[in-house]
């Protein structure tokens, strides 16, 4: 079930987040709608489901995530004194009590628009306010998933956004097997054949 953890922005702002039962694509759907009065970073509202959890010890680590969720922008193009033409929705990821925000879309139309983020890599996080990866080695441990909700103007305009987003689904890519492994592998099925043709033969 997700379930939004909190605020991470600035003291400006400020969100209300519900799971409303209809209007999604369909069905329930998670409405966020955030209120953000500037100068600073803008709101980022983190949104985590504590039933997705990568486990990668057992998994023997991870290449990469796949995620793929619907978003919509209700009141697009925002309210109240500055307009606001996005909102911004990317993946995040827990391990260890920090939080890594990965690359993110923007939802520009009031109606449901279906987006997709493939082979998301450690690299390809960030935490937030540093520089630092997740590791998605077997010794990284666990990753719990969810999404980012933002928004912000840039200035000291203020500005409100109402959106929502459905469907949010995770799948993780396994370690490639190195490749002289691979060809080792390969050779060695190649020899075992031409041994049992031999036996056949004699």
């Amino acid at each position: 079930m997700i379930q939004t953890v909190g605020q991470i922005s600035d003291p400006y702002a400020s969100f209300i987040s519900s799971t409303v039962t209809t209007g999604g694509n369909p069905g329930g759907y998670i409405d966020t709608q955030m209120f953000y009065a500037g100068p600073n970073l803008g709101i980022h509202v983190a949104h985590m489901d504590s039933g997705a959890v990568v486990d990668l010890a057992s998994l023997g680590g991870v290449s990469s995530l796949n995620f793929s969720f619907d978003a919509a922008f209700f009141n697009y193009p925002g309210t109240c004194c500055s307009p606001s033409f996005a909102v911004g929705y990317q993946p995040v990821v827990e391990q260890g009590g920090a939080y890594f925000l990965g690359n993110y879309v923007a939802a520009v139309s009031p109606g449901w628009v279906s987006f997709s983020l493939s082979n998301q890599g450690a690299g390809d996080f960030i935490v937030l306010n540093g520089t630092a990866n997740p590791d998605f080695s077997s010794a990284g441990g666990d990753l719990t998933l969810g999404f980012v909700s933002f928004n912000g103007t840039g200035s000291a305009f203020s500005t409100s956004t109402h959106s929502g987003l459905d469907n949010f689904a995770v799948s993780t890519n396994a370690v490639a097997e190195p490749a002289s492994l691979a060809v080792l592998a390969g050779a060695a099925g190649l020899l075992g054949g031409l041994r049992m043709r031999r036996r056949k033969l004699a």
